[in-house]
């Protein structure tokens, strides 16, 4: 016993060391100042805005793969400027229609797809298709397919990712569309490691389970951007449009890509990331519209609190 405990308090005590020494480099230097914003066409599915995980369990072992599909369909409604659209994500074949809508299922895309709505004009939306991928174990394949594995896995993925123009906010939007299945057999045995068989003679078994992800991301594709510089790291500042109403607010988010974070103006916040909150900068981001003099959005952000740093 007491050597179990000996190796607990070493591994506690290192365990302790590790995290006082992830410290952010740049936790400590001023990243504060006026910093100038360009437009930028960099934007992408930044915001989720339908998901779903669904997951089978005590399913039968000879169940497929393809059977969980519908448990992936989506449906979202969604305001982009004055314009509500509905975003539908399914696979071919699971499209039902609407009621007085001119909305049917595109057979140009066999297998996982989206498709839009636009429900001011009562039309299908156009879009341009920017990828299209459907990739892994095959949708007929069985959980268990037989054979003398003690586990067996399957895997697929897809994403369906498009771009479509709306003519009130005078924007480009991105919408991306993925989803993902994983099912595991893992076969119950023995203190011999032979197989666990029930009265019947089948495998009895330790996990048996199906499961998805799917979920829809939109984006605006034109964004703000800015670059600081920190010694030689080179920090990228973004302003998205997060509610999508084509205006840059502060009502909207900022993406720092080095931490890949997405921030909220006005709030207390890190840019750095010490495993210790204390050791780093505090900061608050706030958005500067043009003026009369300055034709340039701008970031500020301002120093609010010093992080703290024991002395060598």
């Amino acid at each position: 016993m007491r050597k179990h405990w000996g190796w607990l308090l070493l591994f506690i005590v290192g365990f302790s060391l590790l995290m006082a020494g992830c410290t952010d480099e740049l936790g400590v230097v001023d990243l504060s100042g006026e910093i100038p914003l360009a437009m930028s066409n960099a934007g992408w599915g930044y915001r989720i805005i339908a998901q779903t995980d669904p997951t089978r369990y005590n399913i039968s072992p000879s169940s497929r793969l393809y059977e969980i599909r519908s448990d992936l369909a989506l449906d979202q409604t969604l305001r982009i400027g004055k314009t509500d659209y509905l975003f539908v994500s399914r696979f071919q074949g699971g499209f039902s229609p609407f009621a007085n809508f001119h909305y049917i299922e595109s057979n140009d895309f066999p297998g996982f797809q989206t498709q839009l709505y636009n429900y001011n004009t009562h039309r299908r939306v156009k879009f341009f298709v920017m990828k299209q991928s459907d990739t892994g174990d095959d949708w007929n394949n069985r959980l268990d397919n037989g054979n003398d594995q003690e586990r067996h896995y399957l895997s697929r993925s897809g994403e369906f990712k498009i771009t479509f123009f709306d003519a009130d906010t005078g924007c480009d939007y991105i919408v991306s569309s993925t989803y993902e299945v994983n099912s595991v057999a893992d076969r119950e045995t023995d203190k011999k490691g032979n197989f666990v068989l029930d009265d019947r003679g089948y495998y009895e078994y330790d996990s048996l389970t199906l499961k998805g992800k799917s979920q829809i991301c939109i984006g605006a594709r034109q964004c703000l951007y800015a670059e600081k510089m920190a010694g030689t790291k080179k920090i990228g500042f973004y302003i998205f449009d997060w509610n999508l109403d084509g205006q840059f607010t502060e009502d909207d988010r900022v993406y720092c890509n080095y931490h890949e974070n997405f921030f909220q103006f006005n709030q207390t916040i890190r840019l750095t990331d010490s495993y210790d909150a204390k050791k780093d900068n505090k900061y608050v981001l706030k958005l500067v519209k043009p003026t009369a003099t300055n034709g340039n959005f701008r970031l500020l952000v301002e120093l609010v609190e010093l992080g703290v740093r024991e002395k060598s």
